[in-house]
């Protein structure tokens, strides 16, 4: 399977002797008992090698495995400036137990509104009205073509105040 930076996957861990986590493969899961999982975000994957994937870590795993994000990484694997000085890992393919969902926002705008300029009949997105009566003048009618805001106003008895 192909990761990309921005999934979010589930990998497995296990404490040491020493008391500190070690990473482990999926194929090791059932050698072990304890086998935490860890979701995690992948932050970094090396362009010249897809299987190096460097994902960040909110937990505390062995040295061997983690490292702060420095600058020299972050251009190495294309990871954002946002992630500097964060504790990450290296992973493997293999070491991922299970994909998670994408975190994802839909936003369904169908209609973004809006309102038609009453002298220039202009279409404005987002516009509302700015008149007492309901009405929309744009900005540029009301810079460039004065004397016919000041004539609609007058026909439509809106005071100009």
């Amino acid at each position: 399977m192909q990761y990309n930076i921005g999934d979010r996957v589930t990998i497995l861990a296990i404490k040491n002797s020493n008391g500190s986590l070690d990473l482990l493969f999926v194929m090791e899961r059932d050698e072990h008992e304890g086998v935490q999982e860890h979701n995690c975000l992948i932050v970094g994957i090396d362009p010249n090698d897809s299987d190096d994937i460097i994902i960040l870590c909110d937990f505390d795993p062995h040295s061997y495995f983690s490292f702060k994000i420095d600058l020299d990484i972050m251009s190495s694997h294309n990871i954002h400036s946002k992630f500097l000085n964060n504790k990450a890992a290296h992973i493997r393919p293999a070491m991922i137990w299970k994909d998670q969902p994408k975190e994802t926002i839909q936003i369904h705008n169908l209609d973004p509104g809006g309102m038609a300029c009453a002298i220039c009949n202009n279409f404005v997105q987002y516009a509302a009205e700015n008149l007492p009566n309901g009405v929309f003048i744009c900005w540029n009618c009301k810079q460039t073509k004065n004397y016919l805001v000041r004539s609609f106003l007058k026909q439509n008895d809106i005071d100009s105040d």
